[in-house]
């Protein structure tokens, strides 16, 4: 019995630090990836106490929990925090409608075309520079008028993708482009339609997943990315620009992705 009492008594000692042993906090640094990125990866390490917030302004994360749990966040931060190739994106975009009658829609400068003749067409080029699976912005059409932005409404609001209330006050139109590296010389292209807006309720993005497509190309290949088709609602050719279908329509998404070293 007496054995018994020492043993627990040892115990009881060796226990004693950790249970007395009180929650600390740091602020880490994040510097290859969001903060929510990083706090999501954070909040595996945490013990079930740990709390963990984000500074988007100083792109730092605050973590409060045990110095065992501390350490672990730090360790996955040294893990996934690490630096991604950066992926210059050349794109030429466009729409044409040789369709009789008029068309209307947005160009890439936001001019509205209102055009009663038998061919109209929306055309742009730009070159953005994104990491490696961040999302580069392809912005199409700024301002867009009302009637041709309730489209985008009604699309959203049947997907659930906007919330209960919204009422636009301004649009601006275009894709979204996720290149990842995932080899010495390929590059794996996402693709979808996106919709920024503002409005008394808050500023929003609208991003269609349900339409998005993908393509692998080699480092420097030109590719075509998407091709407006009924099969995505539509929302291609309206951010197109185009005010209807006809099978006469053609419209792409060309995109050369170069590695940069």
């Amino acid at each position: 019995m007496r054995v018994l009492v020492v043993l627990l008594a040892a115990l009881l000692s060796l226990a004693a630090p950790a249970l007395a042993e009180e929650m600390v906090i740091v602020v880490l640094p994040v510097n290859n990836q969001s903060v929510e990125a990083a706090a999501a990866q954070a909040r595996l390490g945490l013990s079930p106490q740990g709390t963990v917030l984000t500074d988007e302004r100083t792109s730092r994360i605050i973590v409060k929990d045990y110095p065992a749990n501390i350490e672990q966040v730090k360790a996955l931060l040294k893990r996934t925090d690490v630096a991604m190739p950066m992926v210059s994106l050349a794109v030429d975009y466009g729409m044409s409608d040789s369709s009789n009658g008029g068309t209307f829609g947005v160009t890439p400068q936001g001019v509205v075309v209102l055009n009663g003749s038998s061919a109209t067409s929306a055309r742009g080029e730009m070159k953005v520079v994104t990491m490696s699976g961040s999302e580069a912005v392809l912005a199409v059409g700024e301002q867009v008028p009302i009637p041709v932005a309730q489209f985008f409404f009604g699309q959203a609001a049947e997907l659930g993708l906007i919330p209960v209330g919204v009422v636009f006050q301004d649009v601006t139109t275009g894709f979204g482009v996720v290149p990842r590296v995932v080899g010495a010389d390929e590059i794996v292209l996402q693709v979808y339609p996106r919709v920024a807006y503002r409005s008394a309720q808050g500023d929003g993005v609208i991003r269609f997943m349900q339409s998005a497509s993908t393509v692998r190309a080699r480092n420097g290949q030109t590719v075509v990315l998407a091709t407006p088709s009924r099969d995505d609602r539509g929302l291609s050719r309206q951010i197109f620009a185009t005010g209807r279908w006809s099978s006469s329509s053609e419209g792409s998404i060309r995109v050369t992705p170069t590695v940069m070293r």
